[in-house]
């Protein structure tokens, strides 16, 4: 098995954002990471913000599969780490759904028995989002019923019925369409997923979280108070949750290139891990391809919200991300803003009225079906994603992603395989509480496996970017094989594995 093999340095390789072009992203995701500080508390908050937000966009679909299935946007998470870790900063995502539960009631409490949650849900119309940050409470509530929630959030996971029978009569909640983000250590979240075997491990995203060492001096140095920008990311998504039920149910996909990209970005990890890990991991990348379609989907979303007056959220600017923060600095943000005073400029989003609604391009051009440019329309009258929905003249029938949210999601997808097979082998081997110090799946190693007997530097780097590794470190990799004997070099720039 896995758990048997001497795999080394995979900390690093489960980093997500790092490996991510920040300047891709929408900018409501930029916003919200730059309220972390470490490597690893920007990546509990992408998640958590992609998980959160997913809540928020209803009435997009895509089809998936020879049979047509619909798929939503909600994507399910999990965030285990030990105590202490920064995992606590998931929780300003919640503050973003919080915005529009005010006025459409989405939240549904971490705490509430199988019969609670089901209420919540069917009142709710089936959709829903469950936040929940304290794994003493998932595991209190649910350690009597833990399995029948498992079934629960698994038939939620593929909008499948989810039935109940009582005295009164039977129910049914048709369409589930649950979000959820969960937050605890390896206990609780075996309570939830106690074997690889069982079929929601594949269908929930896990993000393994090692922490960092030493003592953190912000928890005493830094003054008291919350951060804006969760709630005007809030306001943007409240317009677009608005626009989306108002409009109806309508067809988000890829392009036909990206669904080509994707399938054989897959194939390639689907030989690479079921060989290191064996056939009970077929599941995760197979399931893999619906969750980065989720994601593609969410980024699009948010990147179709983006109000042109507050383009400047805290002085007039926007937080600029900040690399030195991971070194352990915050980043500077507006005193004002984080002794809970919202700027003058800045109050109207979240004590009065949503600016004038700019809903941002899908894409940087306009695109046909195929992924190519569509040189009938200029840039500046490209079709934008709330134009397209509420358009109802001329309404297209499918909206196609862009280019920059495929690529992201799909880094994203390929870094969450890297998390899934940690957990995987965490399970795998028995591990105790808390995240147990064992070396995740090593990206290293992944890449060794997935190219040829006999390479060269071309296919070497080639390989490495579709992974998301830069050229230089595919580099250093490489050299690394040579000295440690696992690859021989024939020429210059051509290389031989080593059995």
């Amino acid at each position: 098995m896995l758990k048997n093999l001497n795999l080394t340095e995979g900390e690093e390789d489960l980093r997500i954002v790092e490996h991510l072009d920040m300047q891709k992203l929408p900018e409501s995701v930029q916003q919200m990471l730059s309220l972390a500080s470490t490597p690893e508390e920007q990546d509990i908050i992408l998640m958590a913000t992609l998980a959160a937000a997913s809540a928020c966009v209803p009435n997009l679909y895509f089809t998936y599969g020879p049979t047509g299935k619909k798929y939503y946007a909600n994507l399910q998470c999990f965030i285990l780490a030990a105590a202490a870790s920064g995992k606590g900063i998931a929780n300003q995502a919640l503050e973003m759904v919080r915005v529009v539960d005010e006025q459409y009631p989405m939240l549904i409490a971490g705490d509430s028995t199988l019969a609670a949650f089901y209420k919540a849900l069917e009142e709710q119309g089936g959709a829903g989002y469950l936040h929940e940050s304290e794994g003493s409470v998932i595991t209190d509530i649910w350690k009597t019923s833990a399995a029948n929630y498992n079934t629960a959030l698994r038939k939620a996971a593929e909008h499948e019925p989810i039935s109940r029978n009582r005295v009164k009569g039977a129910s049914e909640i048709r369409n589930p369409r649950l979000s959820m983000l969960l937050t605890g250590t390896f206990k609780q979240y075996r309570a939830l997923v106690p074997s690889v075997e069982n079929g929601y491990f594949s269908r929930l995203l896990t993000v393994v979280i090692r922490g960092t060492n030493g003592f953190d001096k912000r928890y005493v140095s830094t003054k008291g108070g919350q951060s804006a920008i969760p709630k005007i990311v809030g306001k943007r998504l409240l317009r677009t949750y608005e626009t989306l039920m108002n409009a109806g149910e309508r067809e988000w996909s890829l392009t036909e290139n990206q669904k080509e990209q994707l399938g054989e970005h897959l194939e390639t990890e689907y030989g690479t891990l079921i060989g290191l890990l064996g056939e009970n991991f077929h599941s995760a990348v197979i399931r893999m391809a619906v969750q980065i379609e989720r994601m593609a989907m969410v980024l699009s979303a948010m990147r179709g919200n983006m109000p042109e007056s507050d383009s400047g959220l805290i002085d007039g600017e926007i937080p600029a991300f900040n690399a030195g923060s991971m070194d352990g600095e915050i980043p500077a943000f507006n005193a004002g803003s984080i002794d809970g005073e919202i700027p003058e400029s800045n109050a109207g989003l979240i004590d009065g009225e949503i600016p004038a609604f700019n809903a941002g391009s899908m894409d940087k051009v306009s695109r046909l079906p195929d992924g190519t440019r569509d040189e009938t329309e200029g840039d500046k009258d490209r079709p934008r994603l709330v134009d397209t929905i509420c358009c109802r003249d001329g309404l297209v029938d499918t909206i196609y992603c862009s280019d920059e949210d495929y690529e992201t999601a799909e880094i994203i997808g390929n870094k969450m395989l890297l998390h899934m097979a940690a957990a995987y082998r965490m399970i795998d081997g028995d591990a105790q509480d808390v995240v147990p110090d064992i070396k995740p799946l090593d990206q290293r190693t992944i890449l060794l496996a997935a190219l040829p007997e006999e390479y060269e530097s071309k296919k070497l780097f080639a390989e490495a970017q579709s992974q998301g590794i830069c050229i230089r470190t595919a580099t250093r990799w490489n050299e690394y094989w040579q000295e440690h004997g696992l690859v021989q070099k024939i020429r210059h720039g051509y290389y031989r594995k080593i059995a």
